[in-house]
């Protein structure tokens, strides 16, 4: 059997260089992706839940008082969640979106003023927030192929 020997060098190497990098840079442009108005929708309710008390955990944990007796909690007052900035990294279906939010014009009550939830679209295009993320994985879903 022959041996096949292939080397790049020169220009030929430079030519190779820049095909992989521009391979690489096609897929993570596609891996940025934009939020339509319905994922913002989506973000800024679960965002405002969150701030008001009315997750299934805080439901829980109400629910609990009122069988021991304690007295409820006082409505929250009104709160104008604005999303400030939103970017997102993923697919198209699932993705990971980086929120800057503020409440009435002030940081949140929780004091994290940026946000990282993992977000997926349904089957009807509406979109649902299921859990709160990390900027380790909102960086890395430029990388992934999940």
């Amino acid at each position: 059997m022959p041996d096949y020997k292939f080397t790049l060098s020169g220009w030929k190497a430079l030519v190779a260089l820049a095909v992989v990098a521009a391979w690489y840079g096609a897929q993570v442009s596609y891996r940025i992706r934009p939020v339509d108005d319905a994922g913002r929708q989506a973000i800024q309710s679960w965002l405002l839940r969150g701030y008001r008390g009315e997750t299934p955990k805080d439901l829980l944990r109400k629910l609990e008082d009122a069988k021991a007796g304690l007295p409820p909690e006082p409505e929250p007052p009104p709160m104008d969640v604005q999303i400030v900035s939103l970017s997102a990294h993923g697919g198209t279906s699932h993705m990971i979106v980086k929120v800057e939010v503020t409440v009435n014009g002030d940081p949140p009550p929780d004091g994290r003023p940026i946000r990282y939830l993992y977000v997926s679209r349904n089957f009807d295009d509406t979109w649902s927030v299921l859990y709160e993320s990390s900027p380790y994985a909102y960086k890395s879903a430029l990388w992934s192929r999940r």
